[in-house]
């Protein structure tokens, strides 16, 4: 028995994720989302709508699919999709602060499918990782600290029952870890090509794609042999890392180095190359496995830095209740007392002559209003080095005139404290859900074995396809596999305008010029352009071409009439094959289309 225990115990501590990893990863999930939604919606026109390079018909025609949900696909027209964007916007920013933290979850993964389906040809392997890791996370627990939620159930006086370890360990936790992990084994398995293996030239050829390359990268590039070691480097941790931080023995101290050399490999990445959000999106899913060794540490220094202050609240305002506890948890003011002002009849007295809460400092020395809020930034051991930028004048103007502004109106939201309703469980809940995520891992790793060489002997049944699709786990992690592009270039888009003047479209009608830009990756405008562009290369995907031409036509004569308006243009790729030492074949333009606006 005792043997089994310490088996079962060693499991838990391989499987299980602990709470403040998860609050850690919900906060750099929820600003990847926010801040990806941003960036898409500069595009919306282009890429959400019937009137950009997309169209609803076009995906109808060239990829149907049953089995793929989409919202988004209900309108062409930009009011509804900024609608959708808004709306999504406001779940993430609620997944951010921990604010009904599993609504917010399942609502964000939907709508992010429901994104991704409206139009597929922009998205790639950061898009895959961001899903497929959110559709885990709507069952783990990432809402249980450092979120709204936990201020709200303590200031209604609910108390969580004793937890053995500040650990997660379910079936949720088995799969997001084994779908992290996922990623590298099978990309590993499908860097199959010698230049990984053998030659180790993988990092020079990678980096020679211009369409990626940034400014790091080509100051990288000068050093042929950093490059070697960091192309076996990179194939040998992908290949042994996963099982670093699976390791039975120092499992903590071996899964804290594991992750960090992880995060540390992606911030290279994302130095030296354009990848869209992937780098990030990888970056804060192994914050999930940050071991408990760590956060005790942390935890034990934010305590020690941490100033004892009492903060007094108005006892019959079940909102000020509610505010000082979530101020109390964001702000990690662990040796802060909360009381109600009519604890005190001094401190009573005071906060109805300033109708404001009040702060009691480690000194003794009462502060109110916004000087009561600085005094907590600056008590905070998190955000001390905020405290010169909230004593700005204008920035205590403008927080004075909030203050007044809301304590003026405290009769409309100081409502009696009420207790918060427990959540609903149904018999066997945990139970059918377990199964229903085990059926998922089992997907998940049929699915990316059948794309390997070792899968050749297995065909997926249907509905493995249909479920697959149906919540979006589909994936296939070829990142540079079996080999990096060799393939290389950029576009020129020569048009002609009724005056006669030629001008590239693909630079904002700049002069046309076809020697090579200086910055490649930068003609881009974001990662999703470039994604699209470089699909558009695909002969599999040429009858795309028509739908961009279409659009371009319509995006430059919506914005030039008369003579400047837009004749014809033919879409170029300059195409550059990429060799040994530092050279190239001669530049091969190639004419992808060409397309007559009237």
């Amino acid at each position: 028995m005792l043997i089994l225990r310490k088996f079962l115990q060693k499991i838990r501590e391989l499987f299980g994720i602990d709470y403040r990893s998860l609050a850690v990863m919900r906060i750099g999930f929820a600003l990847i989302l926010l801040v990806d939604l941003f960036i898409r919606s500069k595009s919306l026109i282009a890429h959400y709508t019937d009137f950009g390079f997309l169209p609803r018909s076009a995906i109808l025609i060239e990829m149907p699919q049953p089995w793929f949900v989409s919202l988004h696909m209900m309108s062409g027209v930009w009011q509804v999709q900024a609608l959708l964007f808004i709306l999504t916007a406001i779940f993430g920013i609620m997944l951010l602060f921990g604010y009904k933290t599993r609504l917010a979850t399942i609502l964000s993964w939907f709508l992010l499918i429901s994104l991704h389906n409206r139009n597929p040809m922009i998205l790639q392997g950061g898009d895959i990782m961001l899903r497929t890791t959110l559709f885990w996370a709507m069952f783990l627990p990432w809402g249980k600290t450092y979120s709204v939620d936990e201020a709200l159930a303590r200031s209604g006086g609910i108390k969580e029952k004793e937890e053995p370890s500040p650990i997660v360990f379910s079936a949720a936790s088995i799969g997001f870890l084994l779908q992290v992990v996922f990623v590298y084994i099978f990309t590993v398995i499908l860097k199959s090509d010698p230049i990984w293996t053998k030659e180790g030239s993988a990092i020079y050829y990678t980096l020679s794609i211009d369409q990626f390359t940034t400014p790091v990268g080509y100051l990288l590039y000068q050093f042929p042999g950093l490059m070697t070691i960091l192309s076996f480097y990179v194939y040998w941790f992908e290949k042994l890392g996963p099982a670093l931080v699976f390791m039975p023995i120092f499992t903590q101290y071996l899964r804290l180095l594991g992750s960090f050399l992880f995060i540390i490999m992606h911030i290279g990445m994302g130095l030296a190359l354009s990848l869209g959000p992937f780098p990030f999106v990888a970056m804060a899913a192994w914050l999930a496995f940050i071991p408990s060794l760590f956060w005790d540490k942390i935890s034990r220094l934010f305590i020690r830095l941490a100033k004892p202050i009492i903060i007094y609240y108005d006892g019959d305002c079940g909102f000020c209740l509610k505010s000082v506890h979530i101020i109390k948890t964001f702000f990690l003011l662990s040796k802060a007392e909360l009381r109600p002002a009519s604890s005190d009849a001094v401190i009573f007295e005071q906060m109805q002559h300033h109708n404001s809460w009040v702060l009691v400092d480690d000194s003794g020395q009462s502060s109110f209003s916004v000087e009561a809020f600085i005094v907590i930034v600056r008590s905070s051991p998190l955000f001390f080095w905020l405290s010169p930028v909230v004593n700005l004048a204008p920035l205590k103007f403008l927080g004075r005139y909030l203050y007044q502004l809301v304590a003026s109106h405290r009769q409309r939201v100081c409502l009696p404290s009420l207790p918060l309703p427990r959540s609903f469980s149904f018999p066997f809940g945990r139970i059918i859900v377990s199964l229903f995520l085990s059926f998922v891992l089992f997907l998940v790793f049929f699915w990316n074995l059948a794309g390997t060489e070792y899968g050749k002997w297995w065909r997926p049944p249907d509905y493995f396809y249909r479920t697959a699709y149906l919540l979006r786990m589909d994936q296939y992690w070829n990142m540079f596999s079996p080999y990096p592009l060799r393939e290389d270039g950029w576009y020129v888009m020569p048009g002609r305008l009724v005056n006669g003047q030629e001008v590239d479209l693909f630079r904002g009608g700049q002069p046309v010029t076809y020697e090579k830009p200086q910055l490649v990756s930068s003609l881009y405008k974001d990662a999703r352009w470039q994604k699209y562009l470089m699909n558009l290369l695909e002969k599999r995907h040429s009858s795309y071409r028509g739908y961009y031409s279409q659009y371009l036509c319509r995006h430059w004569n919506k914005n030039h009439q008369g003579n400047e308006t837009l004749l014809s243009f033919e879409i170029i790729f300059m195409l550059e094959y990429t060799q040994l030492d530092y050279k190239t074949d001669p530049v091969k333009p190639v004419t992808l289309w060409r397309q007559n606006c009237f």
